[in-house]
């Protein structure tokens, strides 16, 4: 249960900044937070959940980096 808030804590943290700075790079946070907050919900040891947040925002930003530099 704890986790649950910490992750929906992040996820709510990175929308604000990304709110505030509108620089598309908490986006990709938001979006590993949201990957570690449904594995939290399937029950996965936190260890495994950090994992899957910092590799799917890692993922994220490899992606969209360049896009968000074209426009």
């Amino acid at each position: 249960m704890d986790s649950l808030v910490v992750w929906s804590g992040v996820m709510i943290a990175c929308i604000v900044v990304e709110i505030l700075t509108v620089s598309l790079v908490s986006v990709w946070f938001v979006i590993g937070a949201f990957a570690a907050l449904i594995a939290c919900l399937l029950n996965v040891a936190v260890p495994i959940q950090v994992a899957i947040f910092l590799v799917i925002s890692v993922i994220c930003a490899i992606v969209a980096r360049p896009m968000a530099v074209k426009v």
